[in-house]
């Protein structure tokens, strides 16, 4: 079975219609790329935010518009960036395999001359940090009774700086 064209298709030149579907395989793809591009002007990049209360996983990790979960936060933040993250409890699983640092709404402040939990960042979930060469930095977090750190970087550095760490304490 031969399938012909339909007159109206044979009537057009071949270079024209090799041309427009040159043209039109272009335009496709500068919208894709174009597409790709503000999406990705539009999210965070060197620093980025992350807010476990008022924050959304579809936000662009900006100060106005956090991230709901650290993982997010870390997933988008580019090599050597910081995530600053705002009170509250983090039970998620963050795996770190990059150099970045990380600095929670206590950061800066040393782990005993803080009291209660009202302002602090608690990681209740597991944090893995990870990687060759890394040099992470995870500074003003409390870590729950309930929180797992694993930690294993190759020729890479990792500082736990003004940190609190809960231990388990619980009744059987």
């Amino acid at each position: 079975m031969v399938v012909r064209p339909s007159s109206n298709f044979r009537s057009l030149p071949w270079t024209r219609f090799l041309a427009l579907c040159g043209v039109l395989a272009i335009t496709e793809v500068a919208l894709l790329v174009g597409a790709s591009r503000s999406s990705a002007a539009d999210t965070c990049s060197a620093v980025c935010y992350v807010d476990a209360t008022t924050g959304d996983d579809s936000n662009p990790g900006t100060s106005a518009q956090p991230f709901a979960t650290l993982s997010r936060a870390i997933t988008n933040v580019m090599p050597g960036g910081i995530v600053y993250v705002a009170p509250g409890t983090y039970d998620e699983l963050s795996m770190v395999q990059q150099s970045v640092n990380l600095r929670g709404w206590q950061s800066g402040i040393p782990g005993p001359n803080r009291w209660g939990t009202a302002n602090e960042t608690i990681i209740a979930g597991e944090m893995i940090i990870s990687g060759f060469g890394s040099t992470v930095q995870v500074d003003g977090f409390q870590f729950a009774s309930t929180s797992r750190l694993y930690v294993d970087v190759e020729n890479g550095r990792v500082e736990m700086i003004n940190n609190r760490f809960e231990s388990g304490g619980g009744s059987n």
